[in-house]
């Protein structure tokens, strides 16, 4: 008969079967969280600059 194989996702790997790396590394860690902070920093002084033309009137025009 058609016996279901099993979930390979839940099935623990044989002993001494290398797994495939996921390219993550704990390194990645502290870059990550930078760029992340660089993001925010920017997303900031955008939102403060808009705020500061809508505040002024916006640009002119002539």
């Amino acid at each position: 008969m058609n016996a279901p194989e099993p979930d390979s996702a839940t099935t623990p790997a044989p002993a001494g079967e290398r797994l495939a790396g996921t390219g993550g590394a704990g390194s990645t860690r502290c870059p990550t969280i930078g760029r992340a902070a660089a993001l925010a920093v920017g997303a900031a002084a955008l939102s403060a600059s808009v705020r500061r033309r809508a505040a002024v009137g916006g640009r002119h025009r002539h």
